[in-house]
């Protein structure tokens, strides 16, 4: 039986390796395409993302946005986005 929890760490590659096995079992496929798609970015997300890295924490804006931290790190890498050490004090 697969967990959540493995499903939640697996790469997207590995993922879609279950997803497209027909021989696995259908409600495991179901929910490792559930995460796919939790994990796929939409031009909104990109948006919220600019307004709230300089405010909020990785895992802050993951929960947020229903995404990963490392997904979020990515992101932000990928748009050059600068992280601020004191970012609550500049509230």
């Amino acid at each position: 039986m697969v967990t959540e929890n493995a499903i939640k760490e697996a790469t997207k590659e590995q993922l879609l390796i279950v997803a497209l096995d027909p021989d696995n079992d259908l409600q495991v496929r179901y929910e490792v395409t559930r995460e796919l798609q939790r994990r796929r970015w939409s031009p909104l997300m990109v948006t919220d993302l600019v307004r709230l890295y300089p405010r909020m924490f990785p895992d802050e804006i993951a929960e947020m946005l229903g995404t990963t931290v490392q997904m979020v790190s990515y992101q932000a890498k990928a748009l050059g986005l600068k992280q601020y050490c004191d970012r609550r004090e500049a509230l």
